[in-house]
């Protein structure tokens, strides 16, 4: 397991801005020695996450920015989103997203944030001062990087 400490990156509100999430995802599955199982999961879950920040959170043109910090806890991988978008519980939007048996049968969206909760361990949201805080926590899988 890696000592490093959290590893933190801001992203602006802009589509383009997602190669820098994948990045971020690599530096920090290599800081704290993460496998590649865990790093495809993990980019996904926050590619997913900040995209939706990023279609649905603002009102304006203007330029925002997402924060991201993540940091090993042991065999667990936590990473805290921050935005300032309009509040968005994506605790209750995942857990209440109706998938039914036929896909042409549902509505458009929602299909993702299931994949988040299949993915992570824990998720969590809270707003403070002004802003939203998605916390994430995913399992590091033994297999995954021999070390946990």
């Amino acid at each position: 397991m890696s000592a490093a400490g959290p590893y933190v990156v801001s992203i602006r509100n802009d589509p383009a801005e997602l190669e820098t999430l994948a990045e971020f995802c690599l530096r920090c599955a290599k800081a704290h020695g993460v496998g590649p199982k865990t790093l495809l999961e993990l980019n996904l879950v926050l590619d997913e996450l900040c995209t939706n920040i990023m279609s649905y959170a603002y009102d304006d043109d203007r330029e925002h920015w997402i924060g991201i910090r993540a940091e090993r806890r042991g065999g667990m991988l936590r990473v805290e989103i921050s935005d300032d978008g309009r509040p968005f519980d994506v605790t209750a939007a995942a857990a209440g997203a109706d998938v039914p048996r036929s896909l042409e049968d549902r509505p458009v969206g929602g299909l993702g944030l299931q994949l988040v909760r299949r993915y992570v361990s824990g998720i969590e949201y809270r707003r403070e001062n002004g802003r939203n805080i998605t916390v994430i926590e995913k399992k590091i899988e033994e297999d995954d990087d021999g070390n946990s």
